[in-house]
């Protein structure tokens, strides 16, 4: 009980210690207020690319409803309404817009000899660009999903009338109405993740807040290594020359803790504020076993390292290596190998799938015993 009661007043003492840092509590300050005003910006009207669609014809039915359904879908893509073919290629000209669609005057009869003649037909859709690059061959695979309703009604129409010659059985309203009694209701595909079972599937994030969550994940380990430093710094002031060797490393994780996990409180507040907050059980859950995995993952690394000098000269490769190697952006497959000894890999991909919580105990097992292994090997 004694040890316990030292062990709380350790912490306390370093906490008040990390509090003192201006630069610590502006950061912990930080992390909300930008996941804030980060999901603000997300709600506005803002798109990897901007493109601009124009109806020559604005009587044109079939165009307008295409373009209707373009404005009303939530995308990546941002899409605006200009009149005058003129007005959009000049927009296009100066940089205001990626991308111009002008949808010609006789959409529908421009679809129909599409299908009917092939390439020999005049295109429906006129594409201005100044630049082609991966973003816009993109958003030329969603124009064609768009088109495909009105192009695939073109084919049906063309084989029941030209080869199957039922244009004089049927009418054309007929047609369309047996055309639209086969028609897929809902979604063709569903999202469900293995682990969370067939009915459960993952609400649908923002492009620019989903990144969120990795970067402020690298934070807390970055917080675990600055509490590394602060112990050897302090080892090497004579601060801890009270203690014997195997209580002090017992002490390092008081140092980790108390850097990390007022950090960890920050990151949660951030995620529930930019809408990136999935549920408290697994969140809460997810984050201390991170916090156990980030602090044996630091503890080794320091040992490692051995002097202050050389953990700060890896730490900023660390970090980048953990920011490119952990599915914060992508998941590259092909470094899974390394990405089992960074702790992001497992906290970001188990929060998303809630299925590797039983690796995020090994690690920490296995990290502990790592530590201890090195600890007895240094008493030898």
């Amino acid at each position: 009980m004694r040890k316990i009661k030292q062990g709380i007043l350790f912490y306390r003492m370093l906490s008040k210690r990390f509090f003192k840092k201006y630069s610590f509590l502006l950061l912990l300050c930080a992390v909300p207020v930008l996941a804030f005003c980060l999901k603000n910006v997300s709600e506005q009207e803002s798109g990897m690319l901007h493109i601009v669609l124009c109806l020559e014809d604005k009587s044109d039915e079939a165009a307008e409803r295409v373009a209707e359904k373009l404005m009303s879908e939530e995308s990546i893509l941002h899409y605006c309404i200009v009149e005058g073919q003129d007005t959009a290629k000049k927009m296009v000209q100066d940089g205001e817009a990626d991308a111009a669609w002008i949808f010609r005057s006789g959409f529908r009869e421009k679809i129909d000899a599409l299908t009917e003649r092939g390439m020999d037909g005049e295109a429906p859709v006129l594409v201005l660009e100044q630049e082609d690059d991966v973003a816009l061959q993109l958003s030329r695979i969603k124009l064609f999903g768009v088109l495909f309703p009105d192009l695939s009604y073109s084919l049906y129409q063309n084989f029941a009338f030209d080869d199957l010659a039922l244009g004089e059985k049927l009418s054309h309203e007929e047609l369309k109405e047996i055309y639209e009694k086969t028609e897929i209701e809902g979604n063709l595909f569903r999202l469900a993740y293995v682990e969370r079972g067939a009915d459960s599937t993952e609400k649908q994030q923002n492009y620019m807040t989903a990144p969120l969550r990795g970067m402020l994940a690298l934070l807390v380990v970055l917080c675990g290594f600055a509490a590394e430093m602060f112990f050897l710094r302090d080892a090497e002031n004579g601060v801890l020359d009270g203690m014997a060797f195997r209580r002090r490393e017992k002490r390092v994780y008081i140092y980790l803790f108390a850097a990390m996990v007022p950090m960890a409180s920050a990151v949660l507040a951030a995620l529930y504020l930019s809408g990136n907050f999935t549920n408290a059980a697994i969140e809460l859950s997810m984050m201390a076993l991170y916090l156990i995995c980030c602090a044996v993952f630091c503890n080794l690394i320091r040992k490692i390292c051995g002097t202050v000098h050389r953990l700060g000269a890896c730490i900023p490769m660390l970090m980048i290596g953990m920011f490119v190697l952990c599915p914060v952006f992508f998941n590259l497959k092909s470094f899974r190998l390394v990405q089992y000894f960074l702790p992001p890999y497992y906290y970001l991909s188990g929060v998303r799938t809630d299925g590797l919580i039983k690796e995020m105990l090994c690690y920490g097992l296995v990290g502990m015993a790592l530590n201890l292994g090195i600890d007895k090997i240094k008493e030898w």
